[in-house]
């Protein structure tokens, strides 16, 4: 990753939820499964990009934790990037702060789950670059202030 790719401007922690201790059990963590939500969304004519990740470990039957975030950033170089969904997911700028992002909720992932009955849940090494054909795009047109 080179410098300088991006600069984070806000971070906003999505509501979490875990299971008590006395509510699972070491079978019902080991048949736990992970999906995942991500999304890139920018607005024509606003410099500052987002990416909202959502992580969870579920059961059949219980969601066992929960946890996600919204990180917002200025990339660089965006305006002039061609925004196309294709352009986008194998942009390094935008692979480097995706990466960033879900690296930043791993680690949220190990802050709840350490000394819990969920300890073993690791949080998930997930490389952009393997992922991008499941990221969602979501390209807002422009702001024009009548709302």
């Amino acid at each position: 990753m080179k410098k300088n790719q991006f600069e984070i401007l806000q971070i906003r922690e999505l509501p979490s939820s875990i299971v008590r201790d006395g509510e699972v059990s070491k079978e019902d963590v080991a048949a736990s499964r992970l999906s995942y939500l991500i999304v890139f969304q920018h607005q024509e004519g606003n410099e500052a990009v987002a990416v909202h990740v959502s992580l969870r470990y579920q059961t059949e039957k219980t969601v066992l934790l929960q946890e996600g975030a919204t990180l917002i950033a200025k990339i660089d170089g965006w305006d002039e990037m061609s925004k196309d969904d294709e352009s986008l997911k194998k942009d390094e700028r935008i692979l480097a702060f995706i990466d960033y992002s879900l690296a930043f909720v791993g680690g949220m992932v190990f802050r709840h789950v350490a000394g819990t009955a969920l300890n073993s849940i690791a949080a998930p090494q997930i490389m952009a670059v393997n992922i991008m054909d499941n990221v969602v795009i979501n390209a807002l047109p422009k702001q024009t202030g009548k709302e």
